[in-house]
């Protein structure tokens, strides 16, 4: 999977993405056969698994679709693949630990996972890790609500108008989150959160 520090996108794909924009269904297909072998190739690197990886990155690219008059340029939308595929990536682990039969099993996904991050990377992973852990004791609609902001990088207005409530109920929900993980999470690990929240 390209690294989000990835600059050397071939003009051809700048042309494409002016098309893509535009809602161009043959657009995107070019970007979905561009993209989706090393995409799959990540996710599968990560949770050795092709059927799942399969799933992952079929949503994936569904969530690129419908996100993308967010999205700002062709280096942006490599971006974008490498992120969302990576924290779904994360999710399924998590929910995975739910169903191995011993913390030891659980400890080689957890080592085979992070040897493959550089330091920075790891931290962040853990956090991740963390949040989608304890994102589940959250109430329902405060769940929605902070799944939207924190991985599909909703603004306020926008959660506000796809949920049909007001804005100043979105503030209130995000707000019990972040409560709710003050609870949690020891002050170090709410900086990263915070931090987390305006990664692009």
């Amino acid at each position: 999977m390209p690294h989000k520090n990835h600059n050397q996108v071939p003009a051809e794909i700048h042309e494409q993405f002016d098309l893509f924009k535009k809602g161009n269904g043959r657009a995107f297909k070019y970007f979905y056969d561009f993209y989706h072998r090393p995409a799959y190739n990540y996710v599968l690197n990560l949770i050795h698994n092709n059927a799942v990886a399969e799933e992952i990155i079929d949503d994936v690219f569904v969530l690129l679709w419908d996100n993308r008059d967010r999205i700002k340029d062709a280096n942006h939308l490599v971006n974008f693949l490498y992120l969302v595929s990576r924290r779904m990536a994360i999710a399924h682990l998590v929910s995975l630990k739910k169903q191995v039969e011993s913390e030891a099993a659980w400890a080689i996904y957890q080592y085979e996972w992070a040897t493959q991050f550089d330091e920075v990377e790891i931290a962040k992973d853990k956090i991740l890790s963390l949040i989608f852990q304890h994102i589940g004791n959250l109430p329902p609609r405060q769940k929605e609500v902070f799944l939207l902001s924190f991985t599909q990088r909703m603004d306020v207005r926008s959660i506000a108008k796809k949920l049909g409530t007001s804005e100043k109920n979105v503030y209130k929900h995000l707000s019990r989150a972040y409560d709710y993980f003050t609870t949690v999470f020891p002050r170090n690990h709410l900086v990263l959160i915070l931090l987390m929240s305006a990664w692009q």
